[in-house]
């Protein structure tokens, strides 16, 4: 069965097509990248490209249920071929989702999890960075654990509310990273990249997951490049990591 993967979030819409033959390896083809704004209309999904003979589509997209049906509707439309809205679950093989609520853990981190899990080697836990309009962090045992995760306003999300709240601040895209800074522009830059770096220290060091070296770290969303220099080495970057975790729901659904 060849899939559309498409994961709809704040900001942008990311795809790639899955089919158990062209990616056998996990690699994904097709990749494609649009921004949009909160009100996702037909328009904007005509973009997303598709593969040839098109059996399926999987989405995960961050929306109310209500929106949601509404997108549903509108690619199927589009492209003529049943099409699956995926929701956060209590379980995915060896993965088992740590919220008390588990329909309420948000499908991106949910699937983002999946994803993580399933590149993860045998008797190893993870710990997924998600460096969005939010970030996100989230926390998984060996034995596929979801322990919880904590969400904060992302880069973008502290550095306009500085710029808006506060009068005379801008930033600037040249603006540089430094320890302390000698002028505004650099201060918000290096305050904001600092802020969201030591919390995730922060929460690695409570966390204490790392104390048998079987933990993998891994870093995704759209300003995962801008806080990669200042983490350590550990982390990886994955930039398609929600789309890796629909890669392995539609794997197991082939398997059903």
């Amino acid at each position: 069965m060849i899939t559309l993967l498409i994961d709809i979030g704040n900001t942008r819409i990311k795809w790639a097509h899955y089919s158990p033959q062209i990616s056998a390896d996990k690699e994904l083809v097709g990749h494609g990248v649009l921004e949009h704004d909160s009100q996702i209309e037909a328009e904007t999904l005509q973009y997303i490209i598709p593969p040839a003979n098109l059996d399926f589509i999987l989405v995960s997209a961050v929306t109310d249920d209500l929106n949601s049906q509404r997108i549903k509707k509108q690619l199927q439309t589009i492209f003529a071929v049943p099409v699956q809205m995926v929701k956060s679950a209590p379980q995915f093989n060896h993965l088992v989702n740590g919220y008390k609520q588990p329909a309420l853990l948000g499908v991106d981190r949910w699937v983002a999890l999946i994803g993580a899990f399933a590149q993860a080697k045998p008797g190893r836990g993870v710990l997924v960075v998600d460096a969005g309009t939010a970030i996100t962090i989230d926390a998984v045992d060996v034995d596929g654990k979801h322990l919880g995760g904590i969400i904060s306003p992302g880069l973008s999300l502290m550095r306009n509310s500085l710029s808006q709240n506060t009068e005379r601040l801008m930033l600037v895209e040249e603006a540089e990273i430094c320890t302390v800074a000698d002028n505004t522009q650099d201060a918000i830059a290096s305050g904001t990249i600092w802020s969201l770096v030591g919390l995730i220290q922060q929460i690695e060091q409570r966390l204490a997951l790392d104390d048998d070296g079987k933990i993998d770290y891994l870093i995704t969303g759209g300003d995962a490049q801008k806080l990669l220099p200042h983490l350590p080495v550990r982390y990886i970057l994955v930039t398609d990591l929600i789309l890796q975790g629909l890669a392995a729901l539609a794997q197991n659904s082939n398997k059903e």
